[in-house]
């Protein structure tokens, strides 16, 4: 059921499924329409361009509730963007949904958590990226490693989840920074955390950084931004070893804390700690291996 926009204690039945979108412009509709033929659509991408005042926050809400009245799972929908209007909107029109959200560390404070939990935001990721401040300036991403564990720290007292993404590879990287990443991650404890290898995308300072050094896997027409080596750099096995020290360390720690304990795990830890001994082992042996 939706809200009536004339009376806000009235709803929409599903049956009157495209009465309440006389309210927009054809242009809107078209928008919110685009591609939910259950028989004739295709995936089809859009691109909308819309300029300030054009109701683009009226539209992506009317967006979402026409497509969970068309049957659309609410658990599929992923709200790449969200600005504080688009809740507002949505909340006006009861709609609270179960979604998952992208958002930078610093954009994350307790009226903008709040508003999600309200929402029914289970997860929110954060780019991460790194846990060396050093690193992270040498990214230009604008954001502190405190930022990032106070984000992670606060959707966990909402009662959302935490995911973060990481970096391995940005040049100058070096040991200590990968060390500094594992205890950051240790100490902000994200539910879900996932890694890669950094990969230079065209118009960025890291792409005119290793410009001179990249070499295509794959011919132009075929390939993406990560089909490409770049010169000098780690190889891709000194990362894997990067890998398995950090999800040792915090699997280790989680269990230090009270996660995965069981009768066995006494013999889980030693297992763990015999792969953090060879993880960083094998980060010393390959450390001078690089991609040519």
């Amino acid at each position: 059921m939706l809200r009536d926009r004339h009376d806000p204690a009235a709803t929409v039945s599903l049956g009157e499924r495209t009465q309440y979108l006389d309210i927009l412009n054809a242009e809107q509709r078209e928008a919110v329409e685009h591609d939910c033929d259950d028989a004739h659509g295709d995936g089809r991408p859009l691109l909308i361009i819309a300029g300030a005042g054009s109701g683009k926050t009226n539209t992506l809400a009317y967006r979402v509730a026409h497509l969970v009245c068309r049957g659309a799972d609410p658990r599929r929908i992923l709200l790449l963007t969200f600005s504080r209007r688009d809740a507002a909107e949505m909340e006006r029109r009861g709609l609270r949904l179960p979604f998952e959200c992208i958002s930078r560390a610093d954009r994350l404070n307790a009226q903008v958590v709040d508003t999600l939990a309200e929402l029914g935001c289970f997860r929110v990721w954060i780019g991460s990226e790194s846990g060396s401040q050093r690193v992270l300036d040498a990214m230009q991403r604008g954001v502190t490693v405190e930022q990032v564990r106070a984000a992670t720290a606060l959707a966990h007292s909402r009662g959302i989840k935490a995911g973060m993404f990481l970096m391995w590879g940005y040049q100058g990287e070096e040991v200590e920074d990968i060390e500094a990443t594992v205890e950051h991650v240790k100490l902000a404890n994200p539910d879900v955390f996932f890694t890669t290898v950094a990969y230079p995308i065209k118009g960025t300072p890291y792409f005119d950084e290793v410009a001179s050094r990249l070499v295509s896997l794959k011919p132009w027409a075929e390939g993406s931004d990560r089909d490409y080596q770049i010169r000098g750099r780690h190889s891709r096995r000194f990362y894997q070893y990067a890998d398995q020290l950090l999800r040792s360390e915090v699997e280790l720690s989680r269990m230090g804390n009270g996660a995965g304990r069981g009768p066995d795990s006494g013999l889980a830890v030693v297992e763990l700690q015999e792969k953090i001994a060879q993880a960083r082992g094998g980060l010393r042996a390959s450390f001078a291996e690089v991609e040519t």
